[in-house]
């Protein structure tokens, strides 16, 4: 409908690309993260607890927080933090907090908590979780920051945690064990960002290919820290980091970047070079949440460095601020 929902550090907005307006839908600080289910109802983690809005009437349809004097209330979450949502195949809503993981029966309105144990090496590898990725397979993935990737096993009726982390002797482990973002790609590659690095998972082997940043190489990852990921419908992967967009070549096994220029006469480079969200739109453009606001690229013109059109000096990058100074961009 041409409405795109951007969460930052002032809360939720509705943008109207049509108009170029925002509307202001929530102000109870921080949004980390948003999540449409399959029902339409949108989802928003943040420093409150869990909130279910009604898209047409921004009414909140659900809201659920953690409840400090039962922290065991299958009514409530394990933390008010909230930083990661997934609905999985069942259509169980899957819920990542600052303290452990919860699972929403949405049949019954109550949760399932899973928590980190240190007398179990089966339980989730830690309370912290930052993303959650169902892939094609049918494997739920957990990142934590701390634990590194978890692999949520339910092959014998009951949930373990299968963990992926960084191990200094192993030379394929994953990269870091700060996980921030999990993406399958159409050929069914999972890819996992990490605070030092992207990865990627060989199934076969149950071991990780690591792209990293190399100052020699301009051909490299932008920077090992990694915020987002997506592909996008041209089996394009867009990696945001913290020093610029990057655009990974399958066929060429390398990266070109989109970075923000001080220059004048590049104004439509991106407004900021940390790179927090990536959403495509439904005519293929790309909205770029970053600290300093969102901007609009259009991948299929934009020439890599530049900031401009392949030929023409045309804006193809639209910065439009909504917080400069707490933009979360999620």
């Amino acid at each position: 409908d041409g409405t795109l929902w951007v969460g930052s550090g002032g809360g939720l907005d509705r943008f109207d690309q049509a108009n170029e307006t925002f509307a202001h839908i929530y102000n109870r600080g921080q949004v980390f993260c948003l999540y449409e289910d399959s029902a339409g109802i949108l989802w928003l983690g943040g420093l409150w607890g869990l909130f279910g809005f009604d898209r047409a009437t921004g009414a909140i349809e659900y809201s659920y927080q953690h409840n400090p004097s039962a922290p065991d209330d299958a009514t409530g979450l394990s933390n008010n933090v909230v930083r990661a949502i997934y609905e999985d195949h069942d259509g169980d809503l899957w819920v990542g907090t600052e303290g452990g993981l919860d699972r929403l029966d949405r049949s019954t309105q109550t949760f399932t908590h899973y928590r980190h144990d240190p007398h179990d090496p089966d339980s989730l590898s830690n309370d912290s979780v930052t993303a959650i990725y169902h892939d094609g397979q049918g494997v739920l993935w957990i990142g934590t920051s701390g634990g590194g990737l978890n692999q949520v096993d339910r092959a014998a009726g009951q949930i373990r945690f299968v963990r992926y982390q960084h191990t200094l002797d192993v030379e394929r482990s994953l990269s870091a064990n700060h996980v921030t973002c999990i993406l399958e790609d159409s050929d069914g590659r999972l890819w996992v960002g990490t605070v030092n690095g992207l990865n990627q998972l060989d199934r076969s082997q149950q071991a990780f290919f690591q792209y990293r940043h190399d100052s020699r190489d301009p051909h490299s990852l932008s920077d090992d820290v990694v915020w987002s990921l997506h592909e996008d419908r041209s089996g394009v992967l867009w990696i945001g980091t913290a020093n610029g967009l990057s655009k990974f070549s399958r066929r060429a096994n390398q990266f070109s970047h989109y970075q923000k220029r001080m220059d004048p006469t590049v104004p439509s480079s991106l407004s900021d070079d940390h790179i927090l969200a990536i959403h495509e739109d439904q005519k293929g453009v790309l909205w770029i949440g970053t600290l300093a606001g969102l901007d609009k690229l259009v991948p299929a013109t934009l020439a890599a460095g530049s900031g401009r059109e392949a030929g023409e000096a045309k804006h193809v990058i639209e910065s439009i601020t909504v917080y400069p100074k707490d933009m979360s961009g999620y």
